[in-house]
């Protein structure tokens, strides 16, 4: 058992050595010192800075102002702890609160997982995270494996299986108002990113779905119908008819319906030369779903006009102007 010279420490303490130079000439831990403090009821020291030591810290700030700090280095060179020394440059008001002068500190001697904790409180855009989460977790699976050793390895089936029935169970035990929250928020990322609710993926498709460039702009159209409106569209506006269309520019929201579709994402929108908008779905055919969607939007949006291109219609104006529209499909 360790004996611990309680004068000694309050002799050390009062003339200004540092607490962990204390517990190690003692041989306790610092948790014993300021133990020992107490006790004595010591009072607390005014930790007081030289001007050679001031003059150090400023000198290692200011010699670069934009590299990062080595808080350790500059710790040793003045013979005080790292803490004390990212207090002082606080003080002084040359760095931030913690001592770090920089948007990224030194992090390389943290494990991943608390470099991306202390990344999450420094990046100021989802984009600046995502793009250092993926850096760090790069540089700690090149430095130390894949955490779980399953780099360019495949699950087997039944533990696919296993996964499959965990992910099963653990949606069924969410309630229904939540899974609407989680539905909501996955569509609205899936706009975000993609531009669009509808999957990009349908090359196979017979209505021949496809990137298009139409009026100077390269969008993915879902048919020749959609396309071939867009056409006409453009058509339209270079006479002067109309003053500008967009394709998928706009998706209207269903507050407060709990199931089924909760979204509607017109294919057009098109701006009349008097300042006007109305919105243009080009369905072939209704679908029951399709129906829901227009029949939602007039009870949720009743100020908004949607114009139904359907086969009727579409085929109508094939007749008028598929001659005289360039690329017509």
């Amino acid at each position: 058992m360790i004996t611990i010279d309680h004068d000694k420490i309050a002799q050390m303490y009062l003339s200004g050595k540092p607490i962990m130079e204390i517990a190690f000439e003692i041989g306790c831990s610092r948790s014993s010192v300021h133990n020992s403090i107490n006790k004595q009821g010591l009072k607390k020291r005014v930790d007081q800075w030289s001007e050679q030591e001031v003059s150090i810290l400023r000198a290692a700030y200011e010699q670069d102002p934009v590299a990062p700090i080595d808080l350790d280095e500059i710790a040793a060179r003045i013979g005080r702890p790292r803490m004390s020394v990212a207090l002082k440059a606080s003080e002084l008001g040359i760095t931030g609160s913690n001592g770090i002068r920089t948007k990224y500190r030194d992090m390389s001697h943290l494990p991943a997982k608390k470099r991306v904790q202390l990344a999450r409180r420094k990046t100021k855009t989802d984009e600046e995270l995502k793009e250092l989460k993926s850096k760090i977790s790069k540089e700690a699976i090149a430095k130390n494996g894949h955490p779980r050793g399953m780099l360019g390895k495949n699950h087997s089936l039944e533990a696919r299986e296993n996964m499959s029935d965990t992910r099963i169970k653990a949606w069924k035990a969410i309630p229904k108002s939540r899974k609407q929250e989680l539905l909501m928020k996955q569509l609205k990322s899936r706009l975000a990113n993609q531009g669009t609710l509808v999957p990009n993926n349908r090359e196979k498709t017979t209505w021949k779905a496809a990137w298009r460039e139409i009026g100077g702009i390269k969008k993915y159209y879902r048919s020749r119908w959609e396309a071939n409106y867009a056409r006409y569209l453009e058509w339209m506006r270079s006479r002067g008819e109309i003053a500008k269309w967009e394709h998928e520019p706009e998706t209207f929201w269903f507050s407060g319906v709990k199931r089924g579709t909760v979204s509607y994402l017109p294919d057009f929108r098109v701006t009349k030369n008097d300042g006007s908008i109305y919105y243009v779905e080009v369905k072939g055919w209704m679908d029951d779903r399709s129906k829901t969607k227009l029949k939602r939007m007039k009870k949720y949006h009743p100020y908004v006009v949607v114009e139904l291109i359907d086969s009727k219609r579409y085929n109508t104006l094939k007749k008028q102007v598929s001659r005289i529209i360039k690329d017509w499909e």
